[in-house]
């Protein structure tokens, strides 16, 4: 959920990004709240792609345009980690495979193993 919302007792703040999830039963398991100050996922160009890997830990790519783009993982008890950020890259698409491997596409290719990038290619060069 993206923009401002009132859960009664809670106010979420715009440009903020609230993740939460729900067992079967529909009781509430965890929350996140991922606050954008100054807005950075803001605007017409703004897009949020969400993945599970085989494990069950959720992906979410944030990206604004040609401006900047950032992955967020988070694992099955809502701890969250920042796989991929940068301010001068966009991340347009992710992918993951049948191995859990997370590869980024934009600008770059870029793969990430175990919460770690493997190489990165540029209209097909690599780099490590």
């Amino acid at each position: 959920m993206v923009g401002a919302t009132d859960f009664g007792s809670e106010y979420i703040q715009p440009d903020t990004v609230m993740v939460t999830k729900y067992d079967v039963g529909g009781n509430l398991l965890w929350k996140d709240y991922t606050p954008r100050t100054p807005p950075r996922y803001s605007g017409n160009n703004q897009e949020i792609r969400a993945q599970l890997d085989s494990k069950g830990n959720l992906y979410i790519l944030f990206s604004e345009g040609s401006n900047a783009g950032e992955v967020v993982k988070f694992n099955h008890g809502g701890e969250r980690t920042v796989i991929a950020d940068s301010s001068n890259c966009t991340y347009c698409l992710m992918h993951i495979d049948d191995n859990d491997n997370l590869y980024t596409f934009g600008g770059d290719v870029v793969k990430y193993s175990n919460d770690t990038m493997q190489w990165t290619s540029l209209f097909g060069t690599t780099r490590s």
